[in-house]
Formats: C-alpha cells, sequence, structure tokens
C-alpha cells in the first residue's frame, strides 16, 4: 500500500448541548506499530510538508507523524451525549497517492464523489463496507473524494 500524501482540513464540531462529536485518528505504520488519538472539539488535524500534525484536546502539545511512515490512515467519528454512544462512524481512504485501484472502507453504505480540481464530478460509486474504486481511467492529478460529510484530497500517479 502506498504512501499518505493526504492534504484536508480536519473540523470537529460540537453537537448540540447534549451530545458532542469526537474523532479517533487511527494509523498503522509500516513498522506495524498503531498508534491512536481521541479528538474532541478542541483538538484538531492537520497536514503540512507530508507530515500529519496532530493537536491534542485543549494543549500545545503537537503530536507530529511522518506519512511516508504510515501503511494506513483512518478517522471515526463518534457522537457522543452524556449518558450513551449515539452512533459511530468509519471511513478510511488508502493508498494515496493512488495508481489504480483505491481502498474504501466504510461504516454501511455510502455514496463516493470524486470531483477534479476545478469541480467536476469525474467517477461517482456506492461502496458498502469495504469497496474499490478504478481510478485508472483519471488523469495523473490532484481529486477530490466526498464521502459522506467528508471530503479528502488524493493525488493520482
Amino acid at each position: 500500500m502506498g504512501k499518505f500524501n493526504l492534504i484536508a482540513a480536519f473540523c470537529i464540531l460540537c453537537c448540540g448541548l447534549s451530545a458532542k462529536t469526537v474523532t479517533t485518528v487511527k494509523t498503522e505504520l509500516k513498522s506495524g506499530e498503531e498508534k491512536s488519538f481521541t479528538l474532541d472539539e478542541t483538538g484538531g488535524v492537520s497536514f503540512s510538508n507530508r507530515s500529519m500534525l496532530i493537536q491534542k484536546n485543549g494543549t500545545d502539545e503537537i503530536q507530529k507523524i511522518d506519512l511516508k511512515d504510515v501503511e494506513k490512515l483512518s478517522f471515526s467519528n463518534v457522537e457522543v451525549s452524556d449518558v450513551n454512544q449515539i452512533s459511530d462512524e468509519r471511513l478510511s481512504v488508502y493508498p494515496n497517492p493512488v495508481a489504480e485501484i483505491l481502498m474504501v472502507e466504510v461504516d454501511g453504505t455510502e455514496d463516493v464523489l470524486i470531483f477534479s480540481a476545478d469541480g467536476r464530478v469525474m467517477l461517482s460509486q456506492k461502496v458498502s463496507q469495504k469497496g474499490e474504486i478504478d481510478v485508472r481511467g483519471l488523469a495523473a492529478g490532484i481529486y477530490w473524494v466526498k464521502i459522506g460529510g467528508s471530503t479528502l484530497k488524493i493525488e493520482k500517479l
């Protein structure tokens, strides 16, 4: 699987007074090590110079992960209330950059749209659980992948 060159802004929004969204960022490194981070609305994820920067909740502490070491990256949004967990949504897209087949893992079934840099829909496909999207027909370049409420930037080789 390829390296991640994921460039995205990841926003975590509060979902009302009694419920909020927390995000789990999980990385599977080529060394076999796994790292997970849980973030609420005071934490965040950004990407710069082929690195993922994770700012922990309410602190100035930033964890840096070199994307050349990442085998797989996934985000899970969990909506929680004071009493119980309401929903858990998983999203994983790899490899990035991609040459032929883009793997997409979701909970349930999701519509996946791939947009060109100028906003044209280049591919549209439904994915259930773990799906493959054939991107061989796309020219090399930068594309946006929209899955549910999430949008990710990928590079097609």
